[in-house]
């Protein structure tokens, strides 16, 4: 991805650039914590998890070679960008009319969260030391996160269920019309 359309990306989901805000001090983090967190909740799965990934390489980006952990997390969230954005400024989810497409994706993005998750626990426990702004900014990630993998996995398994449904409907026999057929009593000849 090139940084025009990192630029852009980042812009339009406006989380990274709060979080880059908290960050240097430009906004007071005690206020700004709940408007970064409104801001994440309101958001569909498939876009919050790009503003998540690029919200944590904000975060690590002064630690990247201390630790390891951080190093698999960057590697990560580039991956999670590079897998997301263009589909998500093409197509994002609340847009898309395809229910098997939908809860493919859905699917995938819970995965990717629940790894997300597991991720923030490390870097949590990283920073725990070294940068308490960076702590509570990953506390928040994790909750918004946690919070996402939930209504994805909703989501998915909502989609999976109706189209189940669907199929069994449609390989149904369709036995309607005999109820109207009428027998009439015959003799043998």
């Amino acid at each position: 991805m090139n940084n025009q359309t990192l630029a852009a990306l980042i812009n339009k989901l406006q989380a990274p650039v709060i979080v880059s805000d908290i960050l240097t001090g430009k906004d007071d983090a005690d206020e700004t914590h709940y408007a970064l967190s409104a801001l994440i909740s309101d958001m569909q799965p498939d876009a919050a998890i790009l503003a998540i990934a690029l919200s944590m390489r904000k975060i690590i980006n002064p630690y990247l070679n201390a630790s390891p952990s951080l190093q698999m997390t960057e590697i990560e969230c580039v991956r999670l960008i590079e897998d997301y954005a263009h589909q998500w400024m093409m197509n994002p989810i609340a847009e898309n009319t395809d229910p098997q497409e939908c809860g493919e994706l859905m699917e995938q993005i819970c995965d990717d969260l629940e790894y997300m998750e597991e991720l923030l626990d490390l870097n949590i426990n990283y920073l725990q030391a070294k940068d308490e702004g960076g702590v509570q900014l990953c506390k928040l990630l994790k909750a918004q996160t946690s919070s996402h993998h939930m209504i994805a996995e909703a989501i998915s398994k909502g989609l999976n269920s109706a189209l189940t449904n669907e199929e069994h409907q449609t390989l149904a026999p369709d036995t309607s019309h005999t109820a109207t057929i009428i027998r009439f009593p015959t003799t043998a000849r």
